[in-house]
């Protein structure tokens, strides 16, 4: 999951399993969907989303944990992880390679460092291999050479693909742009957030996000529709095998819909 906001904050998480949360406490718990849209809504910077420490803490929502890699318009970057039950955050001189898998960024690094990993490493899965492959690929990248850095970042986050990989994203900070693609539909597509309105008054929007559109879809986004935000819904918890029930759903779309902007 993740996203970018207006002030040029953009956040991924991936799926983590040596995640340890904090003991709860004073702060708010917010799952992983939670912590991004709180962080997306409320940050404007790398900063920012590691101050939020301080008043929130992330928690567990019955599958794994997840950590964060976070870029801004300043061209800071972070991963922020939870170890202990305190948060850890890699920047700067800690983060010689700025990406992420699904494996600990210190366990990634060294392994990368390492020239790994070896087939005796057991249990680190292709995290390692996919870890490499974008770090290799910011190294090879020439801005001479390579003069398409959107097919450049595609092509890189093809090469580290899996079989578990379920779409694309690209982000250009500076101009707020982004292109995506998913597996059910390879068609690329791409916007901008100057495409949108975002004052208090502005309806809400939506777009499939396995839309057979390509190209420019901003304006294929529809006014939010809750039977078809009900729907996608219950057919997502049915490929993942999760029983919700009729009237837990209602309860989740009227808990998405009592959201209120706040200027």
């Amino acid at each position: 999951m993740g996203g970018l906001n207006e002030k040029g904050l953009a956040i991924q998480t991936l799926e983590v399993r040596t995640e340890v949360y904090p003991e709860p406490d004073h702060r708010i718990l917010f799952d992983n969907g939670s912590w991004i849209q709180y962080a997306l809504d409320m940050a404007g910077s790398v900063e920012d989303v590691v101050k939020m420490d301080k008043t929130i803490r992330p928690v567990k929502d019955g599958g794994y944990g997840f950590h964060a890699i976070i870029a801004d318009a300043s061209g800071a970057s972070a991963v922020v992880e939870y170890f202990d039950g305190k948060m850890v955050v890699y920047n700067r001189k800690t983060l010689p390679v700025c990406a992420l898998s699904n494996i600990a960024y210190e366990k990634a690094l060294w392994s990368y460092n390492n020239d790994g990993p070896k087939w005796w490493w057991f249990g680190m899965g292709d995290s390692p291999e996919r870890f490499a492959t974008v770090a290799k690929r910011m190294v090879q990248y020439k801005p001479d050479t390579h003069t398409n850095s959107i097919r450049y970042a595609l092509e890189s986050l093809t090469l580290a693909a899996n079989q578990y990989t379920q779409w694309s994203v690209v982000y250009n900070i500076e101009k707020r742009k982004i292109w995506f693609r998913t597996v059910r539909s390879g068609n690329i597509k791409e916007m901008t957030l100057n495409d949108f309105d975002f004052p208090c008054n502005a309806p809400s929007l939506m777009l499939d996000v396995d839309t057979h559109e390509h190209g420019y879809v901003a304006d294929k986004f529809q006014i939010y529709d809750r039977q078809m935000n009900k729907r996608v819904f219950s057919e997502a918890m049915t490929d993942y095998g999760i029983s919700v029930s009729a009237k837990d759903t209602e309860w989740l779309m009227d808990h998405f819909e009592s959201f209120h902007c706040a200027p």
